[in-house]
Order: structure tokens, then C-alpha cells, then sequence
């Protein structure tokens, strides 16, 4: 979406941060959905694109982490019951 952006910028129809913004956070699925309503409900003025896709990088990675160690440890318990 930024490449697009930056490609009509070059010829001068660029899309404000803000719209990249909200339209990036309206197609984020279900398990991103409290990060984005976090972004849209800032006090402040929204973050730039750029910050929005680290934050969302950093909530995937995170989330990603939390399925491992849940699977670990569903792993564990199942071969402790087993044992």
C-alpha cells in the first residue's frame, strides 16, 4: 500500500498518512482488531503510517510468541497426562 502511495506521490496524487492510516487498520483481521481500535482511539492525532505498521509488526510477533508457548505448553500437559 505505501509503494502504491509512493508511486502516486511521484506523479502528485499522493493519499494523506491519515488515509493510509485508516484504511490499514480497517483491513486488519480479527486478532488485530484491539490494536486497531487502540491506533484509531489515540488522544493524540493518529501515528504516522509508518508507526502503525511497527506497532503491528511488533502485536504479530507478539501474538505469534503467545501461540508458541501456549503450544508448549498444551504439549507439556498432554505428555505429563500421558506419563
Amino acid at each position: 500500500m505505501k509503494n502504491i502511495n509512493d508511486a502516486l506521490r511521484d506523479v502528485g496524487h499522493g493519499v494523506p498518512d491519515s488515509q493510509l492510516v485508516l484504511t490499514l487498520l480497517g483491513g486488519l483481521n480479527e486478532r488485530l482488531i484491539n490494536t486497531a481500535d487502540d491506533i484509531a482511539n489515540s488522544t493524540a492525532s493518529l501515528p504516522t503510517f509508518a508507526r502503525v505498521h511497527d506497532m503491528l509488526v511488533l502485536k504479530e510477533l507478539r501474538l505469534a510468541n503467545q501461540d508458541k508457548v501456549a503450544a508448549g505448553t498444551t504439549l507439556v500437559a498432554a505428555s505429563g497426562a500421558l506419563g
